[in-house]
Order: structure tokens, then C-alpha cells, then sequence
């Protein structure tokens, strides 16, 4: 017996209209020499910066559809600057829209997947994506290992401050919010107080899923004044100080006690004498 869920579209997912919020930890700058520039490929090359770490989903998570065993909430992270974001996703558009057509003359005017895939497709390449979230396979051949991962890029300014702050040991409590576009959850009509899951299209039983693509909304970060290191020190150091006035305290206090002890024994022992 067919099931309702099995005749629906996307396995049963609807299309989300909440934003996908993760929190950054562990994080690292990176730099890597790259010899192809997006920006000017006449250039020899250029050193790429990179924020590395891991991002945590506190409330939703993600899956592939109709693998609902394989879902995750970790992800490993890669924050970069979205200088060259357009470049870059004309590139992979030009790789990834080849194929996408394909699958859709292989399959008339194709399937609501393959139709929900090349409208995202059109609508990112008038605002090109600026966070994207994949699946990788294990391929032994290729050296990769199965895994989940995010790649987000934001503005050269914003970057930048957040290097600096990283650098001086001075960041905590970083969180992203995005917006997928067309992304697929679960339960469409969940409220954002209720935990959902995400869904990623397998377009091919050989291939990865389809990767979610969208746009970072929000990015933010508690930085304090000093590094957190020293941060540490300093509490460690007012402990000591307290400490230590605690004990200069304790060591007058006994030796008021063992003066006024020795006075009052002179006392006695000269009244003794006067009788």
C-alpha cells in the first residue's frame, strides 16, 4: 500500500521558511597559497585567508532524504571573504547547470526536483549564494572522506575584524544565521521555536546530494577587550592576591593575639609579686 507521504514531492518535505542557525566553535586562521585568482586570472596567484573550525546546530538538523539515519547537527566550518563569490559561483554554476540540464532533457520536462533545482538555480545566479552546506561521499580515489560541511563568505571589512579579533585570542559565542533558498525541512508549518530537519535531494543513487545554497544573514561574535588567555591569567592573579592579603590577615591577626597573650601574662606575674 502506497503510503500519502511516498506520493508527495521531495519525499514528503516542504519548503522551509525559517532561518538555519549554527554556532561556530573551535575556530583557526588559515592561509594556503592559491594559484588561479577568481578576481584576475591574469594574476601569478595570491595567499588565501581562511576561518577554520566547527559549526554546531543547537536546534535543527540536517539529512538526506529518504536516509533520515544519516542526519547530522556538526559541521566542519569555512569562513572566508566574499570578494569573490560571484566569480566563484559562475564557475561552479557553469560545472553543476551542465549536469542539471541534462537530467532534465533525460526526463521531459522533469521531475518537481529537478524543477525546484533550476528555479533555485535562476534565482541564485541573479543574487549569487554567499553560504553553502554539502555532503561528500567517501571516494578512496579521490582521498575524500564522507562528511558534512558549511562554507560561508562575508564582506572583506567584516572578515577582517574577525581575523583581528581571532588573532588576538579575543573571540567567543560566533553564530550564523541562514537563509537557504528553497531549502526543504520536514515539518514546513513547524514554528522557529521547534527543532526541524533539513533535507538535501539525492539527484542520482551514485551521486552526492544536491548541496543547499543561500545567503548569510547574519553573523555575530562577543569579543573581549583583552584575550581570553590573559583574561584567565588575570582572574587566576586577583585569586592569588586575595589569597595572599587572606594570609597576611590570618598571620597578623596571630600575631596580635600571641602579643596581647604575652602581655597579659606580665601582668599577672607582676600583681603576683605586689602581693
Amino acid at each position: 500500500m502506497t503510503t500519502r507521504t511516498e506520493t508527495k514531492p521531495f519525499g514528503g518535505y516542504g519548503i522551509a521558511i525559517r532561518t538555519f542557525r549554527v554556532k561556530g566553535v573551535n575556530l583557526t586562521v588559515s592561509r594556503r597559497w592559491d594559484r588561479k585568482s577568481y578576481v584576475n586570472s591574469d594574476a601569478d596567484g595570491r595567499f588565501v585567508t581562511s576561518i577554520m573550525g566547527t559549526a554546531i546546530s543547537e536546534k535543527d538538523d540536517v539529512h538526506i532524504i529518504g536516509e533520515e539515519d544519516r542526519g547530522t547537527k556538526e559541521f566542519s566550518l569555512t569562513i572566508k571573504s566574499d570578494e569573490c563569490a560571484a566569480q566563484e559561483w559562475k564557475l561552479w554554476e557553469e560545472q553543476k547547470g551542465k549536469k542539471l540540464r541534462e537530467l532534465i532533457a533525460a526526463n521531459g520536462e522533469g521531475t518537481p526536483e529537478l524543477q525546484l533545482t533550476a528555479e533555485n538555480f535562476e534565482n541564485l545566479s541573479n543574487d549569487p549564494p554567499t553560504a553553502t552546506l554539502f555532503h561528500d561521499e567517501d571516494d578512496w580515489e579521490l582521498g575524500i572522506k564522507e562528511g558534512w560541511a558549511i562554507e560561508c563568505a562575508i564582506p572583506p571589512a567584516t572578515f577582517a575584524q574577525l581575523e583581528s579579533d581571532l588573532r588576538a585570542q579575543r573571540v567567543h559565542d560566533l553564530y550564523l544565521g541562514i537563509e537557504w533558498e528553497g531549502g526543504l525541512v520536514k515539518y514546513e508549518n513547524a514554528p522557529p521555536s521547534v527543532s526541524n530537519s533539513w533535507g538535501l535531494l539525492r539527484m542520482n543513487e551514485k551521486k552526492n546530494p544536491w548541496p543547499l545554497h543561500g545567503h548569510l544573514g547574519l553573523i555575530g561574535w562577543r569579543a573581549s577587550k583583552e584575550p581570553l588567555a590573559e583574561t584567565h591569567q588575570n582572574i587566576e592573579g586577583v585569586v592569588d592576591r586575595l589569597s595572599n592579603a587572606f594570609t597576611g590577615q590570618m598571620l597578623s591577626l596571630a600575631r596580635n593575639c600571641a602579643i596581647g597573650f604575652f602581655v597579659v601574662a606580665v601582668l599577672i606575674l607582676f600583681a603576683h609579686f605586689l602581693r
